[in-house]
């Protein structure tokens, strides 16, 4: 599929094998650029990966959510976007959104950051 697709970013989620075997599997797909917050034993992880020449920019990582900001599509309009994986337990739920950081964006509430280099 990832071949099928000319995929440049990848979302993956629910991995339930060690970081090691994730990151040299999206090495074989040449996805050489990735945030992780991997697996608890076989439950959990999720992970964005990109390849070259896709300029994104991870800014906040917990073990359900990864928020990212993109730089390169369409060049000159910075966009920001979430992979969320919730909480399987219901009572978890509730405080993980209370907790999560709102979405950035071109707003007067929430510029966005400034780049890091």
């Amino acid at each position: 599929m990832v071949h099928q697709f000319q995929l440049d970013v990848l979302v993956l989620s629910e991995l339930m094998i060690k970081e090691d075997r994730v990151r040299a599997r999206l090495r074989q797909l040449h996805f050489y650029n990735l945030c992780l917050a991997p697996a608890i034993g076989r439950s959990g992880g999720l992970c964005i990966a990109w390849r070259d020449g896709v300029d994104l920019e991870p800014h906040f990582q917990s073990r359900n959510l990864i928020s990212c900001i993109v730089y390169s599509d369409p060049p000159g309009s910075p966009w920001c976007f979430s992979a969320v994986y919730g909480p399987p337990m219901v009572a978890a739920r509730r405080s993980f959104w209370i907790m999560s950081p709102r979405p950035l964006g071109p707003t007067l509430e929430a510029p966005l950051p400034p780049r890091q280099h």
